[in-house]
């Protein structure tokens, strides 16, 4: 068996967002996702289908775990700030969307 390794100091924006739309993707993984919930449930015929700050709360929340994990195996990793890499990532809700419809 093979084992994938990344470069920790090479991970740029959008090489994270894309593992952030990926855990969205994931079933499973959907409960660690609490903020962004109401994305997956019917909403009435006039209400917005999902904000922009739920998705910006959902992402800061993931981020700073996913944070803490990249600097517990490399601290002298250097990644995007919170608020760059959640700006970033609020710009694209249709990725959202398109992970938890999967």
């Amino acid at each position: 068996m093979t084992t994938k390794t990344f470069d920790l100091t090479a991970l740029g924006k959008e090489e994270i967002s894309s593992l952030y739309f990926r855990s969205l993707a994931e079933v499973e993984n959907r409960k660690c996702h609490p903020a962004i919930t109401g994305w997956m449930t019917p909403r009435a015929p006039n209400s917005a289908e999902g904000s922009t700050r739920e998705l910006e709360l959902d992402f800061s929340g993931w981020y700073g775990g996913f944070l803490s994990a990249i600097k517990a195996i490399e601290p002298d990793a250097v990644l995007p700030n919170l608020i760059e890499m959640t700006a970033f990532v609020a710009r694209s809700p249709e990725k959202a969307r398109t992970a938890l419809a999967a």
